[in-house]
């Protein structure tokens, strides 16, 4: 989307035959290179859960926000992570929901691209998942308090 070749050689050749050329570059590149094809898909893994790509100054030059992205991503998943067991100890019916979203939609975007703006239409069930963890913590906090177990 942002290379003005493949802009040209997309109108160029039209749509149908574009994707048809990048979808057998694609499917060689795997054929050829399983192992970077793996790597790759882990790093966007961990990068579409922590912000994480690389700590090399030539990226981090071009990534300001980087170091604060990292700390703000990496607190929200474990703070979703967090949350999750919550809801399976509460509300186990509902937890195998949030897995299937969390777990299969970013799927696609491991194999293909990294992007933190393709996991914002899951956010809303990460934003659920932080505040089921920090009302589970605040409910076990009163409940020390108080001698109670919970």
């Amino acid at each position: 989307s942002t290379s003005a070749a493949q802009w040209n050689e997309l109108h160029r050749v039209g749509e149908i035959a574009y994707v048809g050329e990048m979808r057998d570059l694609a499917q060689r590149f795997i054929r050829e290179n399983p192992g970077v094809f793996a790597w790759l898909s882990w790093k966007r893994l961990v990068f579409t859960w922590t912000g994480y790509w690389s700590l090399e100054p030539e990226y981090a030059s071009n990534e300001p926000f980087q170091i604060p992205n990292m700390a703000f991503c990496s607190t929200l998943t474990l703070l979703m992570a967090a949350g999750l067991v919550v809801v399976w100890r509460r509300r186990r019916e509902w937890f195998a929901v949030y897995m299937a979203v969390i777990g299969a939609y970013p799927v696609v975007y491991y194999v293909t691209h990294p992007g933190m703006d393709y996991r914002h239409p899951i956010d809303p069930m990460l934003v659920i998942l932080v505040a089921c963890a920090l009302m589970g913590w605040r409910e076990r906090r009163t409940a020390a308090a108080r001698g109670e177990a919970v």
